[in-house]
Protein backbone atom coordinates (compact mmCIF):
# COMPACT_ATOMS: atom_id res chain seq x y z
CA UNK A 1 0.00 0.00 0.00
CA UNK A 2 1.49 3.35 -1.21
CA UNK A 3 1.18 6.28 1.01
CA UNK A 4 0.31 9.68 -0.52
CA UNK A 5 1.55 12.69 1.37
CA UNK A 6 -1.27 14.55 2.94
CA UNK A 7 -2.35 17.73 1.17
CA UNK A 8 -0.93 16.72 -2.20
CA UNK A 9 -3.81 14.89 -3.84
CA UNK A 10 -5.79 18.13 -4.55
CA UNK A 11 -2.85 20.27 -5.78
CA UNK A 12 -2.97 21.84 -9.29
CA UNK A 13 0.30 22.47 -11.12
CA UNK A 14 1.20 26.20 -11.12
CA UNK A 15 2.99 27.49 -14.21
CA UNK A 16 6.11 29.56 -13.61
CA UNK A 17 5.55 33.32 -13.75
CA UNK A 18 7.62 36.50 -13.75
CA UNK A 19 6.49 38.87 -11.07
CA UNK A 20 7.99 41.82 -12.97
CA UNK A 21 5.81 41.20 -16.03
CA UNK A 22 2.48 40.20 -14.55
CA UNK A 23 0.61 43.12 -16.17
CA UNK A 24 1.43 44.27 -19.66
CA UNK A 25 2.23 47.97 -19.82
CA UNK A 26 -0.09 50.04 -21.98
CA UNK A 27 1.62 52.07 -24.65
CA UNK A 28 0.77 55.79 -24.63
CA UNK A 29 0.07 56.96 -28.15
CA UNK A 30 -0.21 60.55 -29.29
CA UNK A 31 -2.68 61.45 -32.00
CA UNK A 32 -1.88 63.66 -34.95
CA UNK A 33 -3.78 66.50 -33.33
CA UNK A 34 -1.25 66.64 -30.51
CA UNK A 35 1.68 67.11 -32.87
CA UNK A 36 -0.26 69.59 -35.01
CA UNK A 37 -0.89 71.69 -31.91
CA UNK A 38 2.84 71.67 -31.11
CA UNK A 39 3.68 72.75 -34.66
CA UNK A 40 1.10 75.55 -34.42
CA UNK A 41 2.58 76.80 -31.14
CA UNK A 42 6.12 76.72 -32.53
CA UNK A 43 5.04 78.63 -35.64
CA UNK A 44 3.34 81.25 -33.47
CA UNK A 45 6.51 81.83 -31.46
CA UNK A 46 8.66 81.93 -34.61
CA UNK A 47 6.28 84.40 -36.27
CA UNK A 48 6.56 86.66 -33.21
CA UNK A 49 10.35 86.53 -33.41
CA UNK A 50 10.35 87.25 -37.14
CA UNK A 51 8.02 90.22 -36.62
CA UNK A 52 10.36 91.55 -33.93
CA UNK A 53 13.33 91.31 -36.31
CA UNK A 54 11.51 92.94 -39.23
CA UNK A 55 10.10 95.66 -36.96
CA UNK A 56 13.60 96.60 -35.82
CA UNK A 57 14.75 96.74 -39.44
CA UNK A 58 11.76 98.94 -40.27
CA UNK A 59 12.60 101.29 -37.41
CA UNK A 60 16.14 101.62 -38.78
CA UNK A 61 14.80 102.47 -42.24
CA UNK A 62 16.15 99.28 -43.85
CA UNK A 63 12.74 97.87 -44.79
CA UNK A 64 9.34 99.10 -45.84
CA UNK A 65 6.30 98.68 -43.65
CA UNK A 66 4.83 95.88 -45.81
CA UNK A 67 7.12 93.14 -44.44
CA UNK A 68 6.41 93.74 -40.73
CA UNK A 69 2.69 94.07 -41.40
CA UNK A 70 2.61 90.80 -43.35
CA UNK A 71 4.40 88.99 -40.55
CA UNK A 72 2.11 90.59 -37.98
CA UNK A 73 -0.96 89.31 -39.83
CA UNK A 74 0.54 85.81 -39.85
CA UNK A 75 1.23 86.04 -36.10
CA UNK A 76 -2.33 87.19 -35.38
CA UNK A 77 -3.85 84.37 -37.46
CA UNK A 78 -1.68 81.74 -35.75
CA UNK A 79 -2.56 83.20 -32.34
CA UNK A 80 -6.28 83.06 -33.12
CA UNK A 81 -6.02 79.43 -34.24
CA UNK A 82 -3.98 78.56 -31.18
CA UNK A 83 -6.61 80.04 -28.88
CA UNK A 84 -9.38 78.11 -30.64
CA UNK A 85 -7.60 74.74 -30.78
CA UNK A 86 -5.78 74.71 -27.45
CA UNK A 87 -7.27 72.33 -24.87
CA UNK A 88 -5.03 73.30 -21.94
CA UNK A 89 -5.16 76.82 -20.58
CA UNK A 90 -1.86 76.39 -18.74
CA UNK A 91 -0.13 75.33 -21.93
CA UNK A 92 -1.72 78.23 -23.82
CA UNK A 93 -0.46 80.70 -21.22
CA UNK A 94 3.02 79.25 -21.65
CA UNK A 95 2.83 79.79 -25.41
CA UNK A 96 1.63 83.36 -24.87
CA UNK A 97 4.52 84.04 -22.49
CA UNK A 98 7.08 82.65 -24.98
CA UNK A 99 5.50 84.66 -27.80
CA UNK A 100 5.79 87.80 -25.67
CA UNK A 101 9.49 87.18 -25.10
CA UNK A 102 9.94 86.43 -28.78
CA UNK A 103 8.38 89.77 -29.68
CA UNK A 104 11.11 91.48 -27.66
CA UNK A 105 14.00 89.34 -28.92
CA UNK A 106 15.30 91.86 -31.48
CA UNK A 107 15.39 94.68 -28.91
CA UNK A 108 17.85 93.11 -26.47
CA UNK A 109 19.90 96.34 -26.34
CA UNK A 110 17.10 98.19 -24.51
CA UNK A 111 17.45 98.63 -20.76
CA UNK A 112 16.35 95.41 -18.98
CA UNK A 113 13.96 97.11 -16.56
CA UNK A 114 12.27 99.04 -19.34
CA UNK A 115 12.09 95.87 -21.43
CA UNK A 116 10.53 93.99 -18.52
CA UNK A 117 7.88 96.70 -18.17
CA UNK A 118 7.00 96.48 -21.85
CA UNK A 119 6.83 92.68 -21.61
CA UNK A 120 4.46 92.89 -18.63
CA UNK A 121 2.13 95.29 -20.47
CA UNK A 122 2.07 93.18 -23.63
CA UNK A 123 1.56 89.93 -21.70
CA UNK A 124 -1.30 91.48 -19.72
CA UNK A 125 -3.12 92.48 -22.92
CA UNK A 126 -2.47 89.09 -24.51
CA UNK A 127 -3.85 87.22 -21.49
CA UNK A 128 -6.90 89.47 -21.33
CA UNK A 129 -7.52 88.88 -25.04
CA UNK A 130 -7.22 85.12 -24.56
CA UNK A 131 -9.68 85.26 -21.66
CA UNK A 132 -12.28 87.23 -23.62
CA UNK A 133 -11.88 85.10 -26.74
CA UNK A 134 -12.24 81.84 -24.85
CA UNK A 135 -15.23 83.18 -22.91
CA UNK A 136 -16.88 84.20 -26.19
CA UNK A 137 -16.22 80.73 -27.64
CA UNK A 138 -17.53 78.84 -24.62
CA UNK A 139 -20.68 80.91 -24.17
CA UNK A 140 -21.68 81.36 -27.80
CA UNK A 141 -24.81 79.50 -28.84
CA UNK A 142 -23.59 79.46 -32.45
CA UNK A 143 -19.90 79.46 -33.32
CA UNK A 144 -18.80 82.31 -35.57
CA UNK A 145 -15.07 82.65 -36.19
CA UNK A 146 -15.01 86.42 -36.59
CA UNK A 147 -17.16 87.05 -33.53
CA UNK A 148 -15.10 84.71 -31.34
CA UNK A 149 -11.65 86.03 -32.27
CA UNK A 150 -12.65 89.71 -32.38
CA UNK A 151 -12.12 90.38 -28.62
CA UNK A 152 -8.77 88.59 -28.72
CA UNK A 153 -7.57 90.43 -31.82
CA UNK A 154 -8.55 93.82 -30.37
CA UNK A 155 -6.30 93.30 -27.35
CA UNK A 156 -3.50 91.77 -29.41
CA UNK A 157 -3.42 94.71 -31.82
CA UNK A 158 -3.46 97.17 -28.92
CA UNK A 159 -0.54 95.33 -27.33
CA UNK A 160 1.44 95.35 -30.58
CA UNK A 161 0.80 99.09 -31.01
CA UNK A 162 2.03 99.79 -27.47
CA UNK A 163 5.06 97.57 -28.00
CA UNK A 164 5.98 99.31 -31.24
CA UNK A 165 5.75 102.80 -29.76
CA UNK A 166 7.51 102.01 -26.49
CA UNK A 167 10.37 100.09 -28.10
CA UNK A 168 11.13 102.68 -30.74
CA UNK A 169 11.11 105.80 -28.59
CA UNK A 170 14.32 104.89 -26.65
CA UNK A 171 16.19 104.89 -29.98
CA UNK A 172 15.23 108.49 -30.66
CA UNK A 173 17.93 111.04 -29.89
CA UNK A 174 19.33 114.21 -31.39
CA UNK A 175 20.96 112.35 -34.25
CA UNK A 176 18.10 109.98 -34.96
CA UNK A 177 14.56 111.30 -35.28
CA UNK A 178 11.37 109.69 -34.12
CA UNK A 179 10.79 108.36 -37.65
CA UNK A 180 13.23 108.31 -40.56
CA UNK A 181 12.14 110.72 -43.32
CA UNK A 182 11.68 107.88 -45.82
CA UNK A 183 9.41 105.97 -43.44
CA UNK A 184 7.38 109.09 -42.65
CA UNK A 185 7.02 109.82 -46.37
CA UNK A 186 5.52 106.36 -46.95
CA UNK A 187 3.09 106.77 -44.05
CA UNK A 188 2.21 110.29 -45.18
CA UNK A 189 1.51 109.12 -48.73
CA UNK A 190 -0.79 106.37 -47.47
CA UNK A 191 -2.69 108.79 -45.21
CA UNK A 192 -3.04 111.44 -47.91
CA UNK A 193 -4.44 108.83 -50.27
CA UNK A 194 -7.43 108.25 -47.98
CA UNK A 195 -7.84 111.95 -47.20
CA UNK A 196 -8.08 112.57 -50.93
CA UNK A 197 -11.32 110.58 -51.07
CA UNK A 198 -12.97 113.17 -48.81
CA UNK A 199 -11.29 116.23 -50.37
CA UNK A 200 -10.44 115.33 -53.97
CA UNK A 201 -9.80 118.93 -55.03
CA UNK A 202 -7.14 119.55 -52.32
CA UNK A 203 -3.69 118.27 -53.22
CA UNK A 204 -1.82 117.36 -50.01
CA UNK A 205 0.86 115.32 -51.76
CA UNK A 206 2.46 118.23 -53.63
CA UNK A 207 4.40 121.44 -53.07
CA UNK A 208 3.29 123.96 -50.47
CA UNK A 209 2.27 126.48 -53.14
CA UNK A 210 0.12 123.89 -54.94
CA UNK A 211 -1.48 122.82 -51.66
CA UNK A 212 -2.45 126.32 -50.46
CA UNK A 213 -3.73 127.21 -53.93
CA UNK A 214 -6.01 124.18 -54.18
CA UNK A 215 -7.11 124.60 -50.57
CA UNK A 216 -7.92 128.29 -51.06
CA UNK A 217 -9.91 127.42 -54.18
CA UNK A 218 -11.79 124.76 -52.21
CA UNK A 219 -12.64 127.25 -49.44
CA UNK A 220 -13.84 129.92 -51.86
CA UNK A 221 -16.07 127.44 -53.68
CA UNK A 222 -17.51 125.75 -50.56
CA UNK A 223 -18.07 128.85 -48.43
CA UNK A 224 -21.62 130.15 -49.05
CA UNK A 225 -20.58 133.76 -48.40
CA UNK A 226 -17.92 133.76 -51.13
CA UNK A 227 -18.99 131.02 -53.54
CA UNK A 228 -21.51 133.07 -55.53
CA UNK A 229 -19.14 136.01 -55.98
CA UNK A 230 -16.12 133.83 -56.73
CA UNK A 231 -17.89 131.76 -59.38
CA UNK A 232 -19.48 134.81 -61.02
CA UNK A 233 -16.19 136.62 -61.65
CA UNK A 234 -14.37 136.57 -64.94
CA UNK A 235 -11.18 134.44 -65.06
CA UNK A 236 -8.72 137.34 -64.50
CA UNK A 237 -10.67 138.70 -61.52
CA UNK A 238 -11.20 135.18 -60.16
CA UNK A 239 -7.44 134.48 -60.38
CA UNK A 240 -6.70 137.72 -58.52
CA UNK A 241 -9.15 136.79 -55.76
CA UNK A 242 -7.63 133.31 -55.56
CA UNK A 243 -4.09 134.71 -55.33
CA UNK A 244 -5.11 137.00 -52.47
CA UNK A 245 -6.76 134.14 -50.56
CA UNK A 246 -3.73 131.91 -51.24
CA UNK A 247 -1.30 134.47 -49.82
CA UNK A 248 -3.38 134.87 -46.66
CA UNK A 249 -3.69 131.10 -46.25
CA UNK A 250 0.08 130.62 -46.73
CA UNK A 251 0.82 133.16 -43.98
CA UNK A 252 -1.68 131.45 -41.67
CA UNK A 253 -0.13 128.02 -42.22
CA UNK A 254 3.42 129.35 -41.73
CA UNK A 255 2.47 130.98 -38.42
CA UNK A 256 0.57 127.91 -37.22
CA UNK A 257 3.41 125.51 -38.09
CA UNK A 258 6.10 127.91 -36.83
CA UNK A 259 8.22 127.54 -39.96
CA UNK A 260 9.60 129.62 -42.78
CA UNK A 261 8.03 127.72 -45.65
CA UNK A 262 9.22 128.00 -49.21
CA UNK A 263 6.60 127.65 -51.96
CA UNK A 264 8.55 124.81 -53.59
CA UNK A 265 8.82 122.70 -50.41
CA UNK A 266 7.04 119.34 -50.41
CA UNK A 267 4.18 118.97 -47.95
CA UNK A 268 5.51 115.75 -46.41
CA UNK A 269 8.77 117.59 -45.54
CA UNK A 270 6.82 120.42 -43.90
CA UNK A 271 4.68 118.09 -41.77
CA UNK A 272 7.73 116.00 -40.89
CA UNK A 273 9.59 119.05 -39.55
CA UNK A 274 6.48 120.12 -37.65
CA UNK A 275 6.14 116.69 -36.00
CA UNK A 276 9.81 116.45 -35.07
CA UNK A 277 9.91 119.94 -33.54
CA UNK A 278 6.90 119.28 -31.33
CA UNK A 279 8.08 115.83 -30.25
CA UNK A 280 11.47 117.35 -29.36
CA UNK A 281 9.76 119.98 -27.23
CA UNK A 282 7.69 117.34 -25.44
CA UNK A 283 10.71 115.18 -24.78
CA UNK A 284 12.74 118.12 -23.43
CA UNK A 285 9.82 119.09 -21.22
CA UNK A 286 8.90 115.67 -19.82
CA UNK A 287 12.24 113.85 -20.02
CA UNK A 288 12.04 110.08 -19.50
CA UNK A 289 8.34 110.34 -18.69
CA UNK A 290 7.78 111.12 -22.34
CA UNK A 291 8.36 107.42 -23.12
CA UNK A 292 5.26 106.49 -21.15
CA UNK A 293 2.97 109.28 -22.33
CA UNK A 294 2.22 107.36 -25.51
CA UNK A 295 1.21 104.29 -23.52
CA UNK A 296 -1.03 106.38 -21.26
CA UNK A 297 -2.65 107.96 -24.33
CA UNK A 298 -3.44 104.60 -25.92
CA UNK A 299 -4.57 103.05 -22.65
CA UNK A 300 -6.92 105.99 -22.04
CA UNK A 301 -8.57 105.19 -25.36
CA UNK A 302 -8.99 101.46 -24.74
CA UNK A 303 -9.67 101.44 -20.98
CA UNK A 304 -13.35 102.48 -21.31
CA UNK A 305 -13.85 99.46 -23.55
CA UNK A 306 -12.59 96.97 -20.97
CA UNK A 307 -15.44 97.21 -18.42
CA UNK A 308 -18.05 97.11 -21.17
CA UNK A 309 -16.43 94.01 -22.64
CA UNK A 310 -16.46 92.28 -19.29
CA UNK A 311 -20.08 93.26 -18.71
CA UNK A 312 -20.97 92.01 -22.19
CA UNK A 313 -19.42 88.60 -21.56
CA UNK A 314 -20.95 88.39 -18.09
CA UNK A 315 -24.40 89.10 -19.55
CA UNK A 316 -23.91 86.34 -22.13
CA UNK A 317 -22.98 83.85 -19.38
CA UNK A 318 -26.10 84.73 -17.39
CA UNK A 319 -28.27 84.51 -20.50
CA UNK A 320 -26.80 81.11 -21.37
CA UNK A 321 -27.41 79.85 -17.81
CA UNK A 322 -31.06 80.94 -17.91
CA UNK A 323 -31.58 79.15 -21.20
CA UNK A 324 -30.10 75.91 -19.84
CA UNK A 325 -32.33 76.10 -16.77
CA UNK A 326 -35.41 76.69 -18.94
CA UNK A 327 -34.58 73.64 -21.08
CA UNK A 328 -34.28 71.44 -17.99
CA UNK A 329 -37.74 72.51 -16.86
Amino acid sequence: MQLIPSGTHNQVPIPPSNLLHQVSAEKVTRGMGYFKAIVLDVLTILAAGLFSFLLSRFFNGDLGIAWPLTTLVAFLILSALGMLLSQSRARRMGVVALATLSLLSAFYAVQPMFLAGVAAIVFMFFVFGEFLGRAEMENAMLFKFGKVVHPQMNRYITAIALLSVLLYLPQWDATQSFLPPSVFQDLYGTTVKYVGYAYPSVNLNSTFNNFVTTFADYQLRSNPSSASLYLSLLPPARAEMLNSATAQLADTFAQSLGQNIKPSQQMHVIFYRFMISHLSQWRDQFGTQFLFLWAVTVLSQVSPVLPSSLLKNQTKVEHHTLLMQARRL
